[in-house]
């Protein structure tokens, strides 16, 4: 054996010589002796992460769809609300008002509806008084003014109208208006409908109680007396 060597062990290569590539090196032969470029594997990393990246948008899109759609849908039922809630507004202050004209209407009907009945007593009887010549304190400064008797019932009728006229010129423009509030109330709101019905037939009464002081021209006592019973009573 050369000099310098340990049992069998191969004579080691001097440090400045590099070693001889081998054939599973990339820079290596293949058997046949012919070199080959190096060609690095292809891994997949880059369309892996494109796709997650893709996964990530169609994500992204349909997380805004559900919001934009969360959106529009919230906005709708605020919109409902809001239309709901301005009707039942509406409908409460109509409903409100629809009452105030009632009461207005049983105001004016209830304060006229005396006066007009006392005024419908008077007249019957100055009426009869005249006619059948009965003196009464209550009646005689309309019958008999100054002591001497009306010649007919109009002359006594006169005198009375003369007197209370500016009571039967408030009932006049009582009645021109509660026609214009019952006009208006011709379709009362639900719930409404008996309270209507109710003030229609008092307005019917009060009605024909007041025409019938208003003017009672035409008529003979008798009709007259049995149309102020019926209207009163």
């Amino acid at each position: 054996s050369p000099e310098g060597t340990v049992g069998n062990e191969a004579p080691g290569l001097p440090e400045n010589v590099a070693p001889f590539p081998s054939a599973s090196s990339p820079s290596g032969f293949p058997a046949g002796g012919s070199p080959v470029p190096y060609q690095p594997e292809f891994s997949g990393s880059l369309p892996e992460k494109k796709r997650k990246k893709k996964r990530i948008v169609l994500i992204l899109c349909l997380v805004m769809a559900v919001l934009i759609g969360l959106a529009a849908a919230l906005t709708i039922i605020y919109v409902n609300k809001e239309k709901e809630r301005k009707a039942e507004e509406e409908y409460r202050a109509a409903y409100n008002a629809y009452i105030d004209d009632m009461k207005e209407v049983r105001r004016i009907m209830s304060y006229d509806g005396i006066r007009a009945e006392e005024f419908s007593h008077l007249l019957g009887d100055v009426w009869c008084n005249q006619v059948f010549h009965i003196t009464s304190g209550r009646t005689d400064p309309y019958t008999r003014p100054n002591g001497i008797w009306e010649s007919d019932i109009d002359g006594a009728a006169e005198n009375l109208y003369a007197e209370y006229e500016s009571t039967l010129v408030v009932l006049i423009q009582n009645q021109y208006e509660i026609k214009d509030l019952m006009d208006s109330m011709g379709e009362p709101p639900e719930g409404l409908e008996e309270s209507y019905q109710i003030l229609s037939d008092a307005y019917y009464t009060y009605k024909r109680l007041t025409d019938l002081i208003i003017d009672p021209s035409g008529k003979q006592y008798t009709t007259y007396i049995q149309e102020k019973n019926d209207a009163v009573l």
